[in-house]
């Protein structure tokens, strides 16, 4: 058998990189624990995000129709996973309520181990701010929590814990 250091230079990389993809999970999940606003830019992303998508419906009769008569599909957790259903929504109320009820059914939890969805987040996470725009540090706000915002300008309007919207 090789020894370590006769290892091909390809295959060393290979290892080196597995590493630290596994390093920025766990920097992940540790900087959550230390950081509890990430779970709050967490949840206000994906408000804006239904907002956004209450806008798209506003806006646009396509929208509505195919909200209506085919649905779209959304995801939904599990518990350990992903998947996607179709949702049907005949109005903008029913499109709320029912894009709530799926962002609402995955919340980031850095204890849980084991499940793809919070494995795959922590990481994507680890490598978005380890490697991103962030250059190693976490966000300061929720516009910069994803690499992208679909609505920077979102007002806040929806609520995480289903109380009244505003």
């Amino acid at each position: 058998m090789e020894s370590s250091n006769k290892l091909p230079h390809d295959l060393k990389a290979k290892i080196q990189f597995l590493g630290f993809l596994s390093t920025t999970e766990a920097w992940a999940r540790v900087a959550w624990k230390k950081n509890p606003q990430l779970l709050d830019f967490y949840r206000i992303n994906r408000l804006s995000w239904i907002a956004w998508k209450l806008e798209e419906y506003d806006r646009y009769e396509d929208v509505r129709n195919g909200w209506a008569e085919v649905g779209r599909p959304v995801s939904f957790f599990n518990g350990k996973d992903f998947e996607y259903r179709t949702v049907v929504a005949y109005s903008r109320n029913e499109l709320k309520k029912k894009l709530l009820a799926a962002v609402r059914t995955f919340v980031p939890d850095p204890d849980i181990k084991g499940s793809p969805a919070m494995d795959n987040f922590f990481s994507r996470c680890g490598n978005r701010w380890m490697l991103g725009n962030q250059g190693g540090k976490l966000p300061t706000c929720w516009q910069e929590f994803f690499d992208y915002c679909f609505n920077p300008n979102y007002d806040g309007s929806l609520s995480w814990d289903g109380y009244e919207d505003k």
